[in-house]
């Protein structure tokens, strides 16, 4: 488990630095603000940014840990 947490630290400070990384994610969050606000239109600015940031962030962690566990599991199996 501690090998799985480094791997994905490490993975995600390598993207972090790149600005498409920041460009791809930007856009991402703003499409989800423009949806949100189309499905309720009666919340504020600061609930609706609230609710678009968290959702992406769940979303992206889940991503971030199903894409390394794979990556994972490719290295350990056997070359044949």
């Amino acid at each position: 488990m501690e090998n799985f947490i480094t791997y994905v630290k490490k993975d995600l400070k390598l993207k972090i630095l790149k600005p498409d990384f920041w460009i791809t994610h930007l856009i991402i969050v703003a499409i989800s603000y423009v949806s949100f606000k189309k499905a309720f239109p009666d919340l504020s600015p600061i609930l609706l940014m609230s609710i678009t940031l968290g959702t992406y962030i769940v979303i992206a962690i889940i991503l971030q840990i199903i894409k390394t566990y794979f990556k994972i599991k490719k290295d350990e199996s056997p070359i044949e």
